[in-house]
């Protein structure tokens, strides 16, 4: 598991009550004003468990993540996204569409690609916590996850995930 540096100093206090600030306001807009929004998130997926990280803002644990930016594709907003939070790069041909999410938030339309990847081997000292967004980077088996409290969007994946795909081997070192 890793686990981002607690805020103890009170400039990351002060960051992180702004950043949770900002974020809500976010939501606020898009749900009283409405905006259609775009992002990707990627399940991945090591020798049974399956990597979630959790939020400075959020109470829970979702796949990496994020709004796709003007221009990108969603795999490349998925490679970025994964790249920004745990330091882990893929190659955008390796990426699986696994399903689209679709909701009504509000006034807004959102749209999510959620893409599937199933790592061989990970250096697990290369992944890192983004630490203006990330508190904690953890992976998790199937047995682990009732008692987490899951993103919408991570609960509807392990529902609609249809039978299990043959699990390879995850080296760590």
């Amino acid at each position: 598991m890793m686990n981002k540096k607690k805020w103890t100093s009170l400039k990351g206090w002060l960051f992180k009550q702004g950043y949770t600030v900002i974020y809500k306001a976010w939501r606020m807009y898009l749900k009283y004003f409405g905006r259609s929004t775009q992002g990707a998130q990627v399940v991945v997926k090591c020798a049974d468990k399956y990597l979630l990280v959790k939020s400075i803002y959020r109470d829970t644990y979702s796949f990496p993540g994020g709004y796709r930016k003007r221009g990108e594709s969603a795999k490349q907003n998925a490679i970025r996204e994964l790249f920004e939070e745990t330091g882990l790069f893929i190659e955008e041909e390796r990426l699986e569409l696994s399903f689209e999410n679709s909701f009504k938030f509000g006034r807004s339309m959102c749209r999510d690609s959620i893409f599937y990847i199933e790592l061989d081997f990970i250096e697990l000292e290369s992944i890192r916590c983004d630490d203006s967004e990330i508190e904690s980077i953890k992976f998790f088996s199937l047995e682990e996850l009732p008692s987490l409290m899951l993103d919408p969007i991570v609960a509807n994946f392990f529902k609609l995930s249809k039978a299990p795909r043959e699990t390879k081997k995850c080296y760590a070192n």
